[in-house]
């Protein structure tokens, strides 16, 4: 799950915390990648899901979660 500080300052978010590297080798080991940071960056306030200062989501950022893993895992079934 994204941290706080990788939206919290302007930053190339595939280099921050070796993102597209890592992405990368998962998916080169073909592991199920549910990735919330396209929600996050889309979202007009990402620094909404979040309390103040960081830390967890706020209710609605992990409502957000729920939707997106729920999404994901139908999409698998079908």
């Amino acid at each position: 799950l994204p941290v706080y500080n990788r939206y919290s300052e302007i930053r190339d978010h595939d280099a921050y915390l070796h993102r597209k590297r890592v992405l990368n080798m998962v998916s080169n080991l073909n592991i199920p990648i549910i990735d919330f940071h396209n929600v996050l960056i889309e979202h007009p306030k990402p620094l909404s899901l979040f309390p103040v200062g960081g830390g967890h989501y706020t209710s609605e950022g992990y409502r957000l979660v729920s939707k997106l893993i729920e999404a994901s895992l139908e999409k698998r079934v079908k």
